[in-house]
């Protein structure tokens, strides 16, 4: 079949497939300026976060070096590089290349210099497969600019005997005035007696965060719970409603009735292990178990803070895991106490957020929800564990001491809830507890950050 000239001038002068090439021509810069883009984005996100994480990791080595004076470089680095590891634990595109800590004695600084690589997503097309991170941070021995310390203190029966309630009180003022000493540091000091529950004050009923039972009175004088404080009886009722109360009165006359004095119970899990979400998951009430004095929230009164110790008493049940869930919300800035700085500006200005917990014997209560009941030690000590992780995760430095404790595995639970075993202390005697809380007290004073 013969082709007329004609269909050769059309072919000629089509223009489509032109499109389709220039398009494709184009295609694959426009791909390289967009993948530059998306991986240079992620590049800063990526220096942020290792700076952040260089930041805490020096801090808290440096602290270790401050309590083990001989510590070399490499074990500054080596504990340096958990604390870093874990904090990028979730960043699996971030890989190190180098990373040293060292601490110079001429200058009382400690220095962390760390080199990584983030692996490209769109700018290997290119031939670019990873991108260059460096970061350096340093932090020198001098007081923070601002401290915020929770004590969350033992005020169990045990506590009562061989004079260690006496010896706590003296040893935790000791620590209250030297963290008020420091004439440029702003300090704030929150206290959480803990026994089998903690109080957070009656006043606390009318609040958002505290679950409204329904029942603002209780039946006195009677109890299932007894505490070893030699003293008989806990002093707060049954938890009985007050028409369970009158349904009863071919038993026996209707008792007296008191008001809730300030005993809280615990979330359901896992709610009890966070620091959040108290709007749809309020803090219940107790009125059936032994309460310590109440929460002392944070605060610059050194004088309140040394009263409120001086006031303590021993008395209930051991559930520790129930003071450092209390001792973290003090340090918060979320309610259900808000006087802590956020963890994010606590970092931007080097300053420090430390808790300190004390016990003297191994978990004898669990919660069955929402009292703390149950005798059941596992579950116990698995929540004081997680609520260790949680804490620290929060950036909080955790300092744990067992006082005249002979259970090996409550050891083993508060050396590994402190920051690291050199923030646990083993306390046998009252002269051990004094010497602990001294060390903590220079530990808290000696780093801030510089760069």
């Amino acid at each position: 079949m013969a082709i007329s000239r004609s269909c050769f001038r059309s072919f000629g002068r089509a223009r489509h497939g032109n499109v389709g090439m220039m398009f494709a021509m184009l295609l694959l810069p426009l791909l390289l300026a967009g993948g530059m883009a998306i991986d240079l984005g992620r590049k800063s996100d990526a220096r942020s976060t290792i700076q952040e994480a260089a930041d805490m990791a020096i801090l808290r080595a440096s602290r270790l070096k401050t309590i083990n004076p001989g510590m070399s470089d490499e074990e500054l680095t080596n504990a340096a590089r958990r604390i870093f590891d874990s904090a990028i634990a979730k960043n699996s595109n971030i890989e190190i290349v180098s990373f040293k800590a060292d601490f110079d004695p001429k200058t009382d600084s400690f220095n962390l210099a760390v080199d990584a690589r983030l692996k490209t997503v769109l700018m290997s097309i290119a031939g670019v497969s990873n991108l260059d991170l460096k970061t350096l941070s340093a932090v020198s021995l001098g007081e923070p600019p601002y401290m915020e310390v929770a004590l969350v203190l033992d005020n169990t029966g045990s506590m009562g005997s061989n004079g260690k309630l006496s010896a706590m009180k003296k040893a935790a003022a000791e620590l209250v005035e030297s963290v008020y000493s420091g004439g440029e540091t702003d300090s704030l000091v929150a206290l959480v007696p803990f026994s089998q529950y903690v109080n957070v004050g009656a006043a606390g009923a009318s609040r958002f965060w505290m679950k409204d039972s329904g029942r603002s009175e209780r039946a006195a004088g009677e109890t299932d719970e007894t505490d070893n404080s030699g003293k008989g009886p806990a002093q707060a009722s049954t938890a009985r409603s007050r028409r369970d109360v009158i349904s009863d009165s071919e038993i026996a006359a209707e008792p007296r009735l008191s008001k809730w004095n300030g005993c809280v119970g615990s979330r359901s899990y896992p709610d009890n292990i966070s620091d959040a979400g108290f709007s749809s998951k309020p803090v219940p009430e107790v009125y059936d178990g032994t309460c310590p004095n109440q929460i002392q929230p944070l605060t610059s009164d050194k004088e309140l803070v040394l009263e409120e110790i001086k006031g303590m008493e021993a008395r209930g049940n051991t559930y520790i895991a129930g003071g450092l869930e209390w001792g973290w919300h003090v340090l918060s800035n979320r309610a259900p106490f808000r006087e802590g700085l956020p963890t994010a500006q606590i970092r931007k200005i080097g300053g420090v957020k430390a808790l300190v917990v004390l016990t003297d014997g191994e978990n004898t209560r669990a919660p069955d929800y929402p009292t703390h009941k149950s005798s059941n030690k596992t579950l116990a000590d698995m929540l004081t564990s997680r609520l260790c992780e949680e804490i620290k995760k929060d950036e909080i430095v955790v300092y744990a001491i067992s006082f005249e404790v002979n259970d090996a595995g409550t050891e083993s639970l508060l050396r590994d809830c402190a920051t690291s075993p050199d923030f646990y202390f083993d306390a046998d005697n009252g002269d051990d507890l004094a010497e602990a809380f001294r060390v903590i007290a220079g530990s808290l004073r000696d780093i801030t950050l510089t760069r």
